[in-house]
C-alpha cells in the first residue's frame, strides 16, 4: 500500500449512482473509502487509520444514518470524526435530529460540486485547527506539571540563611 499524506473521507451511502458521482467529485483530492451499508461503514472506522470525515446518508436500509452518528459519538476512538450529512432528507426535523446526532454539516441532495467540496474543505480545516489546539494544549499542561514538580523539588530542598 502506497503512503499517502491525504485526507480520507468515509462515504456511505446505499445508492451506487450516488456513491459514483460523489467518489468523482472527491478522488482527485482525498482517499475514499466507500460503505453501502452502515454495519460496514462501523466497521471502517473501527480500522486504523480512521477516516478524517464521514459523509453519511440518512436513509440506509436496516440502521440509519442518525443511529450510525449517534454509535460514533459513543465511541472514545470515534466521536472526534467530524460526520456531514449527505441526504435527500432537508426538512427541518431531520436537519436538527441530525445535528442532535452529532452532525457537523448537513448537504442536501441534490447539491452543488463547489458547495459540497466548500463544506468538506471548511470541515476538514476546522477540525485540524481543533486537532492542533488539543495537542498544544495538553504539551502546555504537561510543561505546566513538570515545572510544578521541580518547584516542588526546589521547595523541599532550599536553604535559607540570614546573616
Amino acid at each position: 500500500m502506497k503512503y499517502t499524506n491525504r485526507q480520507k473521507i468515509l462515504i456511505v451511502d446505499d445508492e451506487p449512482l450516488n456513491i459514483s458521482i460523489v467518489a468523482e467529485i472527491l478522488n482527485h483530492e482525498y482517499d475514499l473509502l466507500v460503505a453501502n451499508i452502515c454495519d460496514k461503514a462501523l466497521q471502517f472506522v473501527s480500522l486504523d487509520p480512521k477516516p478524517d470525515l464521514i459523509l453519511l446518508d440518512i436513509m440506509m436500509p436496516g440502521m440509519n444514518g442518525f443511529e450510525v452518528a449517534k454509535r460514533l459519538k459513543e465511541i472514545p476512538e470515534t466521536f472526534q470524526i467530524p460526520i456531514i450529512f449527505l441526504t435527500a432528507k432537508h426538512d427541518s426535523e431531520s436537519i436538527i435530529k441530525g445535528f442532535e446526532a452529532g452532525a457537523v454539516d448537513f448537504v442536501s441532495k441534490p447539491f452543488q460540486k463547489e458547495e459540497l467540496l466548500a463544506r468538506i474543505k471548511n470541515t476538514l480545516q476546522m477540525f485540524n485547527l481543533k486537532n492542533a489546539l488539543n495537542r498544544a494544549l495538553e504539551k502546555s499542561q504537561t510543561y505546566a506539571k513538570t515545572v510544578e514538580s521541580q518547584m516542588v523539588l526546589i521547595d523541599k530542598n532550599i536553604i535559607i540563611s540570614h546573616t
